[in-house]
């Protein structure tokens, strides 16, 4: 038996006591509450909806804190979901395909000028295929995850985590020598890129390759399992 629009406001209401910072793991537990209650009802139960919620809360979750807690456990069981589909990604293309593919890349890097240009070019590359992920994923999940006040999106936050990882490595090869700058009275935020062989940045360039095929490849099949596609 369906619920009335007054008996889901106030579901929609009460569910606000309780600590469930995600959308997603709220939303699947606000709608095993209202299937559980409709299921009551179908059976003839016509108590209250403040009664009926209750007992669903206590019976199925265990009360107040065991559906916080349940909550809590939906959250890291998700974050294990993550890791796998991240480690799937990355070993996908972690094959010789991708080996014979840099080993080529490195090979040709001896060829080259070690030039401003060259390595501007380098550097050009590795700025794009940093950045590209975190772009690609914006843009696939625009318009495709709402979510009510005060709640964030666990799916989004993670795509977007790891779409960054390789923007991260960028940034760590760029800023972590001012450590070492620090005591050479120098400032040059791309002193790395300029000092290294043009081979080592070929191999770093090629690392990038990997890690944004990867991210790519990972928000899709995150979109695709939670059917945002």
């Amino acid at each position: 038996m369906m619920l009335t629009k007054d008996e889901l406001s106030w579901i929609d209401e009460r569910m606000k006591i309780y600590d469930i910072k995600y959308q997603e793991i709220y939303n699947e537990i606000l709608d095993h509450i209202i299937t559980a209650i409709e299921e009551k009802r179908k059976a003839g139960d016509q108590q209250d909806i403040k009664w009926l919620f209750q007992q669903v809360v206590d019976d199925h979750f265990g009360g107040f804190f065991g559906l916080e807690n349940l909550a809590t456990g939906q959250k890291d069981i998700y974050l294990q979901s993550v890791r796998r589909l991240w480690n799937a990604s990355f070993r996908y293309y972690l094959n010789w395909q991708m080996l014979v593919f840099t080993l080529v890349a490195i090979l040709i890097s001896f060829k080259l000028p070690d030039v401003k240009m060259v390595r501007v070019t380098l550097m050009s590359g590795c700025l794009l295929l940093a950045f590209s992920p975190l772009l690609y994923t914006y843009f696939s999940l625009s318009g495709k995850i709402k979510t009510i006040k005060g709640k964030q999106s666990l799916i989004k936050g993670h795509m977007v985590t790891r779409a960054y990882v390789p923007g991260a490595l960028l940034n760590l090869l760029i800023y972590a020598p001012q450590f070492v700058l620090l005591f050479t009275n120098k400032d040059d935020n791309w002193s790395f890129f300029k000092h290294v062989p043009t081979t080592v940045v070929t191999a770093i360039l090629m690392v990038f390759v990997l890690l944004n095929l990867t991210a790519i490849r990972f928000c899709k099949e995150m979109m695709v399992a939670n059917s945002l596609t």
